[in-house]
């Protein structure tokens, strides 16, 4: 089981708590926060939600954790979509839509949802 630092075994997760903010002149600017799984060295993004920045976007849209989202990831092999430009990780219980903004290092996680 991933998790984050300090909670226990694991492999563990890292979040350092310092969101990282998203390019461009818009007046609202989108944020983000990253994970990094301990065992991979693989640092996963995840976008903050857009109304309340407080809050993960997977966790509003879909009740579902970073944790989950880097578990799923692991779960399996990924297919690739063509037709959206993402790979789609499913493992019993969720699936995952990523993409890779710096191959085997960084992974940008679009969707984490429950299946």
């Amino acid at each position: 089981m991933r998790r984050k630092k300090g909670s226990g075994a694991g492999r563990g997760i890292n979040n350092p708590q310092q969101p990282a903010e998203g390019g461009g002149e818009s007046a609202r600017r989108v944020q983000y926060e990253n994970y990094t799984d301990q065992a991979s060295g693989i640092r996963f993004v995840f976008k903050r939600h857009s109304v309340d920045p407080e809050l993960l976007h997977i966790f509003v849209r879909h009740a579902t954790s970073p944790e989950e989202a880097i578990e799923t990831f692991f779960a399996t092999e990924p297919r690739w979509n063509e037709k959206r430009q993402r790979f789609e990780t499913y493992s019993a219980t969720h699936g995952v839509f990523w993409y890779w903004i710096e191959p085997r290092r960084v992974v940008m996680v679009v969707s984490c949802f429950k299946l």
